[in-house]
């Protein structure tokens, strides 16, 4: 087998691949996810229906985000996400123009990565809640002045432990000295711990197949 194909063999078994990742939870310090989510989209509500995840890099608003996106989907309300990478100042073009038909009532706008955007954008975004009352759900890393904040996401040991023992589903172990050296090395940032994980177990499997086919010979 050449280098290529085993490269190939080896992400689709590796648990810190993007399918792995991206099929977790949201994991919660403390509580049930069950009542936490009720809990969420209650405050929501009573924060007329606008809200912020507030949180340093990597530890879980996107996460958080797609869960309440599917919990709205599944109480019936029609949700329009977008989704800013890194310098896009402004909102996909038309963006208004899919919810703006809609119910206010029966309606989220969701933003990850709000503070992205430019002061104009921010500022017609809000006034649009306003006049027309949908709700707005948004991430951020800074606080948003005068939004109440729906959640905020910490760096959290006990829940990246969590996360790193869910994706090896009990088959493999990875010591705690090497997990906490991580956690510091990366300052919490579980997307960066994940990616160098991936990337480790990628050499050793790698290597350990090299030794194998060795031995064949």
């Amino acid at each position: 087998m050449r280098n290529r194909e085993l490269e190939i063999a080896f992400s689709t078994k590796n648990p810190f691949s993007f399918r792995c990742v991206t099929k977790l939870p949201f994991f919660f310090p403390s509580g049930s996810q069950e009542k936490m989510l009720s809990f969420l989209m209650g405050r929501f509500e009573q924060c007329g229906r606008i809200g912020q995840i507030l949180g340093p890099h990597g530890t879980g608003k996107s996460t958080l985000l797609e869960v309440l996106s599917q919990h709205f989907i599944e109480s019936g309300t029609t949700i329009f996400k977008t989704v800013l990478r890194d310098r896009q100042r402004w909102l996909p073009p038309n963006f208004a123009d899919h919810f703006m038909g809609y119910r206010a009532e029966n309606c989220v706008v969701i933003i990850d990565g709000y503070e992205q955007l430019t002061a104009f954008s921010r500022a017609w975004l809000c006034w649009k809640h306003r006049r027309f009352g949908f709700g707005l759900l948004i991430t951020s890393h800074r606080p948003v002045f005068g939004w109440p904040v729906l959640y905020e996401t910490v760096p959290n040991r006990e829940t990246y432990q969590r996360i790193v023992q869910t994706l090896l589903k009990n088959e493999a172990e990875i010591d705690s000295q090497t997990l906490d050296s991580l956690f510091t090395k990366h300052q919490g940032n579980i997307r960066l711990i994940l990616l160098e994980l991936y990337d480790q177990w990628e050499n050793l499997s790698y290597s350990n197949c090299l030794v194998e086919q060795n031995l064949k010979k």
